[in-house]
C-alpha cells in the first residue's frame, strides 16, 4: 500500500494542480466582460455666418530672410603670402570695376626667390663659359696631339 500510495501522491498531486489551473483558466474566459458597441453619432460642425461685403484689402506682410546674389564670384590669389593691405570695396556684394587692385600680397618672398633664381642662372652661365673654355683648351690639345702622332 505504501508504494500505491507513494504513486498517487506523485502522480495525482500534479493532476490535481492542473485540473484546478483550467477551472480558473475556464473561469476568467467564461466571466470577462463583453464590449458593446457604441452606435454612431452625427457629427455636427460649428459656422460662423457672416454678411459679405466688398471691400479693398492690403494684407500686411512680416517676412524675414537674407538677400543672396544670382550670381557669386570666388577670388583666390595664385600664391601664397602674408596679406598688405585690402581694397575698401572688397565686400560680399559689392561692384568692383574692371582693373581694381583688390589686394596686396607681401612680395619679400617672392623677391627673395628672385634674386636667389638670378644668381643660380648666373652661376650656371658663368659654369657653361668655363665649360665651353675647357672644350676649347681640349680641342686644342686634340689637335696638338694628332701633330705629334
Amino acid at each position: 500500500m505504501a508504494s500505491i500510495s507513494n504513486i498517487l501522491n506523485r502522480v495525482g498531486l500534479p493532476l490535481v494542480v492542473l485540473a484546478g489551473a483550467a477551472l480558473v483558466a475556464t473561469w476568467f474566459v467564461v466571466s470577462r466582460p463583453q464590449a458593446q458597441p457604441k452606435p454612431p453619432q452625427e457629427k455636427v460642425w460649428p459656422v460662423t455666418l457672416v454678411d459679405v461685403a466688398p471691400a479693398d484689402v492690403q494684407p500686411e506682410l512680416v517676412l524675414y530672410g537674407e538677400v543672396m546674389a544670382a550670381r557669386e564670384a570666388e577670388i583666390r590669389a595664385m600664391v601664397a603670402g602674408r596679406l598688405v593691405s585690402l581694397a575698401p570695396a572688397f565686400k560680399n556684394g559689392s561692384r568692383i570695376q574692371v582693373g581694381t587692385e583688390l589686394a596686396i600680397i607681401d612680395p619679400v618672398d617672392y623677391e627673395h626667390a628672385l634674386a636667389s633664381a638670378r644668381a643660380d642662372l648666373a652661376r650656371a652661365d658663368a659654369e657653361l663659359a668655363e665649360i665651353r673654355n675647357e672644350l676649347k683648351w681640349e680641342r686644342a690639345l686634340q689637335k696638338n696631339a694628332g701633330r705629334q702622332l
